[in-house]
């Protein structure tokens, strides 16, 4: 329980310095590595062989795991989905992503006393194998969100490459928008993501550029 308040704890302060792209993408490799040890461990020193230092490590990765989960998995995978849809989508969106994860908790928990007792320890390589597909998954697919309003997501996955590395959209700063804002060179609903970078540089008023509506 510390550690995942304490994982959590540091999602909150950290999570618009870091942004979601990347903490999901490093926190399911930790998560993939964490498992992959465990799962060495306890198909070599299960519980029913008396190693303490085996079992201590056991305990360890459970930890290691769990402060990952907490501070990258667990908080971004409800905030992201929530955020990076379009407004006309976010309702039914947050809806089938709230329901499927849900239904997964309640297959997971139906399913791993039936699994680990056909097939023990192998039953952990599931677990393995989805934290790295998960990583890989994001890293090719999702877009940074940081610094930009909601908005702006229509507009972001519009831009954005199917494969995200080879044409990474901006990343923007979050303060400096919510100044420009404040200022009144960019608005809610009423800018690009051209317009977002021209007014970060203070360029927009030698443009001429008036704002453009999104569809």
């Amino acid at each position: 329980m510390a550690v995942a308040l304490g994982g959590e704890l540091a999602c909150i302060l950290l999570v618009d310095r870091l942004g979601r792209r990347w903490p999901l993408i490093l926190g399911n490799v930790a998560s993939g590595v964490t498992y992959m040890v465990s799962t060495a461990i306890y198909k070599t020193y299960p519980a029913s062989v008396p190693n303490m230092p085996a079992h201590r490590a056991f305990v360890y990765m459970t930890w290691v795991y769990n402060f990952a989960f907490s501070s990258c998995i667990g908080p971004l995978s409800w905030a992201y989905p929530v955020e990076v849809l379009p407004t006309h989508l976010r309702a039914a969106g947050t809806s089938l992503t709230s329901m499927s994860a849900w239904i997964s908790n309640f297959m997971i928990a139906q399913v791993t006393p039936k699994a680990f007792a056909a097939i023990g320890w192998r039953y952990y390589l599931v677990f393995c194998i989805l934290s790295i597909t998960n990583a890989v998954t994001f890293w090719a697919i999702l877009p940074e969100t940081k610094g930009r309003r909601l908005e702006e997501m229509e507009q972001l996955w519009r831009t954005s490459a199917w494969f995200v590395p080879a044409h990474p959209p901006r990343v923007l700063d979050a303060k400096q928008t919510e100044e420009d804002m404040a200022e009144g060179k960019i608005r809610a609903g009423v800018m690009t993501e051209d317009k977002v970078a021209n007014s970060a540089e203070g360029r927009d008023e030698e443009k001429g550029d008036a704002p453009e509506h999104f569809e």
